[in-house]
């Protein structure tokens, strides 16, 4: 009988007939559950994050081995005090690294205090994203300003600026050295 592609062994069914060995795909999701899985050894550095159980509604929590990059555990529910209770049964662990999320603070804090706890690469870009929004914002005036000065009024920067940039072309083309020289007094 032959398998859609969608069920979960029929691609190994086709390997294993391209391999000249003929098996089911239920033979083969039982081989594969029998593999015990490797032990789980408390890491130095976890990673914490949320996750959705159903449609944004329940969330669950993502503990990661980040030395080994691969998931340890999926907790229940994305509360500070089921965090702590893992912790708590799996001391060791020296480097936290997870988002803004104040339940994960106090979770950490209860359930490993010597842990250090770091931001992580995704929502440090995200704080400073946020930030230089804001201070760009804050003096987009200011910033205009100088943009309507620089390249709108004064003609002559822009000249040098072109000359700069041809003198550059000139100099890849050249051999001999050539050194631009711009104008001292510039705003």
């Amino acid at each position: 009988m032959r398998l859609r592609s969608s069920n979960g062994g029929a691609a190994g069914v086709r390997l294993s007939e391209q391999l000249g060995i003929k098996v089911s795909r239920n033979t083969l999701l039982n081989l594969v559950r029998s593999i015990p899985l490797p032990p789980i050894v408390t890491p130095h550095t976890l990673g914490v994050d949320d996750f959705c159980f159903r449609k944004c509604k329940t969330y669950g929590t993502a503990l990661i081995d980040l030395e080994r990059s691969r998931p340890i555990a999926l907790l229940k529910d994305a509360k500070a005090e089921t965090l702590a209770e893992w912790l708590k049964a799996h001391p060791g662990v020296k480097v936290v690294s997870r988002d803004r999320s104040k339940t994960y603070e106090s979770g950490i804090r209860q359930g490993a205090p010597e842990a250090i706890q770091v931001a992580d690469r995704f929502h440090l870009l995200q704080n400073l994203s946020q930030t230089l929004e804001q201070v760009f914002s804050t003096h987009a005036s200011a910033l205009k300003e100088v943009e309507k000065q620089v390249f709108s009024t004064d003609t002559k920067v822009l000249k040098q600026v072109e000359t700069a940039h041809n003198v550059s072309l000139i100099a890849e083309a050249n051999p001999c050295p050539v050194v631009p020289r711009f104008p001292q007094n510039t705003s």
